[in-house]
């Protein structure tokens, strides 16, 4: 099941999510993220930058230590996808294993496209995706 990321208002200020339908625990199999564009573009670099939690308690004493390795609300498995001229969906980058809050995908050529997709298959244990901005480049 797929999710759409949204744009809300709270409190004076964006809210970005991801959202979409879910199973019976609300939680959605792979949430997305989906830019588009009304006229084609060329892209050559998409970032992605995720949430590295700055509320959490990070200090690098020896007494103090969190419970995790990497932050659980960092997207770890994901792909970026763009959106052909035939309407079909092409993976053009994919990153596992991620431990960055930011992370840089240039493609190997250019790619036109009228839409764009962060598609999470998995976060470093935070039980929703968090994605705090994704900027694509010419």
């Amino acid at each position: 099941m797929l999710g759409i990321g949204q744009m809300r208002e709270r409190g004076g200020q964006l809210d970005r999510h991801l959202t979409g339908v879910g199973d019976a625990d609300g939680l959605v199999a792979e949430p997305l993220l989906e830019l588009t564009w009304p006229q084609p573009v060329t892209l050559s670099r998409i970032d992605v930058l995720a949430d590295n939690d700055v509320n959490e308690d990070l200090i690098n004493l020896h007494h103090h230590r969190t419970p995790f390795e990497t932050l659980p609300t960092l997207l770890r498995d994901y792909r970026v996808e763009t959106r052909d001229a035939d309407g079909a969906w092409r993976t053009v980058s994919r990153t596992t294993d991620n431990r960055w809050r930011r992370q840089v995908h240039t493609l190997d050529e250019p790619v036109t496209s009228t839409a764009l997709r962060i598609v999470v298959e998995a976060t470093n244990g935070a039980p929703s995706a968090h994605v705090v901005a994704v900027r694509a480049y010419a």
